[in-house]
């Protein structure tokens, strides 16, 4: 994970950075978020401030383990219902926000097109 203002590259196992597998399996698409999640829609149907569908996520109880997640905030466009928004709530109480844009689906992407050079003024720290 590059983390441009602090100068630094996490690098890790996916897993390991993963706060939880909820987030990480909303942003693959896979799996059936209503297994992982609680799924609520604003009560009257409207939509948020900025005139775009929103459902909020509330991660259900798997065993002993205690969510390190709150709630997750998916703001949708209103014609694709493509993420265009996700805040995420923690338990400690930080609160993260990742906006999209120019979201093309499908577009066959190769992988040499997902590789990342880490730039050379940055700190590298590897996770155990």
């Amino acid at each position: 994970m590059y983390v441009p203002e602090h100068q630094q590259v996490v690098k890790g196992a996916l897993t390991q950075m993963a706060a939880s597998k909820g987030p990480l399996a909303l942003l693959q698409g896979a799996g059936n978020l209503s297994q992982q999640f609680t799924i609520l829609e604003s009560a009257d149907g409207s939509k948020d401030v900025g005139k775009f569908p929103s459902l909020t996520l509330v991660p259900k109880p798997v065993g002993q383990t205690p969510p390190t997640i709150k709630k997750i905030v998916l703001k949708l466009f209103p014609d694709t219902y493509f993420i265009q928004g996700i805040t995420l709530f923690e338990v400690s109480g930080n609160i993260s926000r990742v906006m999209f844009d120019h979201i093309q689906a499908n577009t066959g992407l190769s992988s040499s097109q997902l590789t990342f050079d880490v730039p050379p003024d940055v700190v590298v720290v590897e996770l155990p």
